[in-house]
């Protein structure tokens, strides 16, 4: 026969509450996140700079504008033929420009996806830059992989405003930087 054995009760420590940091308050407010399936990769996500500020995300041959408040699509841009780069808005919101891999630029009314008001060619190379000009609304700057930085007046797209072919290599990013000496607007 076996003895009795009294039992070992294990020795706990005190649980301390836990001490959350203000960081770690702030990045578990994020919960509220969606994951969204695309296709091919994002090249370009842009914001619109008006209320209730949707955003275009460039991916494969389409531009997808989400609500900022629901995250669901709201509107989709499928016209283009090859993959698009750089969605961007005006900054008045009304209007939304992409190049293409063909060296294609197009101008919808961003309120109406069918609607394609503009078409340009300024290069056969890929256009991966396009960006409206802060506060004159009809200019238009485009970048390409043939090393050239352009300059149109939406107006009148036979001919740029001005080229800017000293480039050494493709060109992949562009900005209108405000605060020049006499007021005005520089690109970079």
């Amino acid at each position: 026969m076996s003895a009795a054995r009294e039992r070992i009760q294990p020795v706990r420590t005190e649980t301390l509450p836990a001490k959350t940091t203000p960081e770690q308050r702030y990045w578990r407010g994020f919960t509220n996140s969606q994951l969204v399936k695309e296709h091919n990769a994002v090249t370009h996500i842009a914001f619109d700079p008006n209320r209730p500020h949707n955003f275009a995300v460039t991916s494969s041959t389409r531009i997808q504008v989400f609500s900022s408040k629901t995250r669901k699509v709201v509107k989709n841009f499928t016209r283009f033929k090859d993959t698009v780069y750089s969605g961007e808005f005006r900054h008045d919101g009304k209007l939304l420009v992409a190049g293409d891999a063909s060296g294609l630029v197009q101008i919808f009314d961003a309120q109406h996806p069918r609607s394609l008001l503009v078409t340009l060619q300024p290069s056969t190379h890929p256009t991966h830059v396009t960006k409206f000009h802060p506060s004159i609304t009809t200019q238009l700057l485009t970048c390409s992989d043939d090393r050239v930085a352009r300059l149109y007046d939406i107006s009148s797209t036979e001919e740029p405003l001005m080229s800017f072919g000293e480039h050494q290599d493709y060109v992949r990013s562009g900005i209108f930087i405000p605060g020049s000496e006499f007021g005005g607007h520089r690109m970079l």
